[in-house]
């Protein structure tokens, strides 16, 4: 699933992904409740998307009473200083502020990997609202800064 830029387009493309037939083939359905069901055996849902060019991962679970999200983006490589000093310390700029107000969700790993994780717990079973509603409310709030980062640095695919 690819996400655009325009407004309400991560809702949209999220909607699509899970209104896809192609997940009933790998037995996800939505029951009467209106909770996921039929995820796997541990009950867990593991999707991609992309994001302003940066690939995102999703590992969802639900229980009888509750649910949890764990997001997580590679955003790339922190450049040496001897690559770019001024991509470099304009980008370490950028996360620390990130992480100032994103509680430390947005991070250079010791890797010099720039990390966003991002773990959701919620009082109810996974749902399709609940899905949606966490995964678009992180995005939301790391927009600007993922944003900053795709426009100096790019997106960079990494192994």
């Amino acid at each position: 699933m690819v996400a655009d830029r325009k407004p309400g387009a991560i809702s949209k493309n999220l909607i699509e992904f899970v209104d896809n037939p192609a997940l009933a083939a790998r037995s996800v359905a939505v029951d009467g409740a209106a909770h996921l069901r039929g995820l796997t055996d541990r009950g867990s849902l593991d999707f991609t998307f992309e994001f302003l060019g940066f690939e995102f991962a999703v590992h969802a679970e639900t229980g009888e009473s509750d649910g949890s999200l764990r997001i997580f983006a590679n955003l790339g490589h922190l450049p040496y200083t001897a690559e770019s000093p001024y991509l470099r310390v304009n980008m370490r700029a950028i996360v620390a502020a990130a992480a100032s107000v994103l509680d430390g969700r947005l991070r250079i790993a010791s890797d010099q990997r720039i990390l966003l994780t991002d773990d959701r717990h919620f009082d109810d079973p996974l749902t399709p609202a609940s899905l949606l509603a966490n995964t678009t409310g992180m995005l939301i709030e790391a927009r600007p800064y993922i944003e900053l980062l795709a426009a100096i640095g790019g997106p960079r695919r990494t192994v």
